[in-house]
């Protein structure tokens, strides 16, 4: 071997070392928790969390129910799931109903109920803001 074939293979071990590593920047495990709505009955919590991060990826923000006082889910599976909303908040009208509210969102994933939750099901519903929801 060459000795110039080995210095342009251990240049390209850390090259490819870099890549993995810049790869990884930017996505988290558990997500940001952005903001915390308690429902008017303290049973329910709904946390609006942030996920990604702009080194490599888009932020993804997720809406996930838990009971009242239960830490926020690490994962990005939620009842909402949507890529750079804006102004994107989650308020309560009443003990079961939590509304969505948003200017413009591309929604990957949303159910209009939870799972089952500590006083029953809550509905989740959509509220957009604008004319057209799509950014």
């Amino acid at each position: 071997m060459r000795p110039d074939s080995s210095r342009t293979i251990r240049r390209f071990q850390k090259l490819v070392c870099i890549l993995a590593v810049i790869s990884g920047c930017g996505r988290k495990e558990h997500g940001e928790v952005m903001s915390k709505a308690v429902s008017p009955d303290s049973t329910v919590d709904a946390y609006l969390l942030r996920f990604g991060g702009p080194a490599t990826v888009r932020f993804s923000y997720v809406i996930s129910l838990v009971p009242h006082n239960q830490p926020a889910p690490s994962g990005e599976e939620g009842e909402f799931v949507a890529e750079d909303p804006k102004g994107l908040t989650a308020t309560w009208d009443g003990s079961r109903i939590l509304d969505i509210n948003y200017d413009s969102a591309r929604i990957y994933r949303f159910t209009n109920f939870s799972n089952p939750l500590p006083g029953g099901l809550v509905e989740l519903r959509l509220k957009p803001r604008g004319r057209t929801a799509l950014p």
